[in-house]
């Protein structure tokens, strides 16, 4: 049981990193359409840090 439901919580503590981790890609992308090459390579090194 209770290890059931320790996979449930660190499940929801991962879908929750990645929702905010989207949501940050997306404010960088937001930013670079603003400032083209600056913001681009903002998100480029966003996108590689994640990997």
């Amino acid at each position: 049981m209770q290890a059931g439901c320790k996979a449930k919580f660190i499940g929801l503590c991962r879908s929750a990193a990645c929702l905010s981790r989207s949501l940050f890609a997306a404010k960088i992308v937001q930013a670079g359409r603003k400032n083209k090459s600056a913001g681009r390579t903002i998100a480029i090194n966003a996108s590689d840090n994640r990997i």
